[in-house]
């Protein structure tokens, strides 16, 4: 039927290289679950590794689904130092500011999580004003939270996706001077 047909057509679309149906069919793998993470990454890893931010922060969330923090950190990082959509550089900003928070992939630095989560917060993240309101206080009292609480992205999940932005002269390598230093 059309729908198989859309399908096949959205596969041809994405072998020929075009990044919207790339990201396409990783939101479609990443909604089918778990057995299917790992082909989703694939998808998203191409995209990515071409300067696409958004699809550097969907492989981001789907690598710390898988708990590779590390690498997770990193394109979290890079879709902060890619992106022009405020959007996404705020999710991207809140999770790493998580990541450092709880010490997945990076070392636990809750000054850094706070500065991160503060630059989100100010930019309309409300999970991320959350953080900061909730932890800030006790941290600059010179308690470190032991435990830090769980929180998800706000708005948009990567199982909404979003078109690909078309930007000229997209970097093709993870910034030299990154700013968190990972």
């Amino acid at each position: 039927g059309n729908l198989e047909e859309g399908a096949d057509w959205l596969r041809r679309a994405a072998d020929l290289g075009a990044d919207s149906a790339q990201c396409n069919i990783g939101f479609e793998c990443y909604r089918k679950g778990v057995a299917h993470l790992g082909e989703a990454c694939s998808w998203f890893r191409r995209v990515a590794e071409q300067g696409h931010a958004e699809a550097a922060y969907a492989l981001a969330c789907v690598l710390r689904d898988t708990k590779d923090y590390v690498e997770a950190a990193s394109w979290l990082d890079r879709a902060i130092e890619l992106t022009d959509d405020e959007e996404t550089r705020a999710n991207a900003q809140f999770e790493l500011s998580r990541a450092f928070a709880k010490g997945d992939g990076v070392p636990r630095d809750i000054a850094k999580a706070l500065s991160l989560a503060g630059i989100a917060a100010d930019q309309g993240h409300t999970e991320a004003q959350k953080f900061v309101n909730r932890v800030g206080p006790e941290f600059r009292s010179g308690n470190t939270p032991a435990r830090v609480p769980s929180q998800r992205p706000r708005a948009r999940t990567i199982s909404q996706p979003r078109r690909p932005s078309r930007r000229a002269n997209i970097p093709t390598s993870a910034p030299s001077n990154s700013r968190i230093g990972i």
